[in-house]
């Protein structure tokens, strides 16, 4: 059976997530909870923070969010979401 990564949400990216829309917020919440079983999914782009980790972009709809893999750690951390 494959490691899972265990998922993490910044609070700020919760209360977002909350506010939207049921659809808009199911939608998002199965693309993050996709990151547990998959994490060497790919964004839908990646930028290099001012820290130097690579941060991936996933789009769902008109939201995106950022976050980024430890492997070591094996987890997963959702940092940002906003509306584009």
């Amino acid at each position: 059976m494959p490691t899972r990564y265990e998922v993490f949400i910044r609070r700020e990216v919760h209360l977002t997530l909350v506010a939207l829309p049921k659809t808009a917020r199911k939608k998002i919440a199965r693309a993050i909870e996709s990151l547990h079983e998959d994490p060497f999914q790919s964004g839908n782009a990646t930028i290099e923070s001012p820290s130097g980790r690579l941060l991936h972009i996933m789009t769902i709809g008109n939201h995106a969010f950022h976050y980024w893999v430890d492997h070591v750690e094996k987890e997963a951390r959702v940092i940002d979401l906003k509306r584009i």
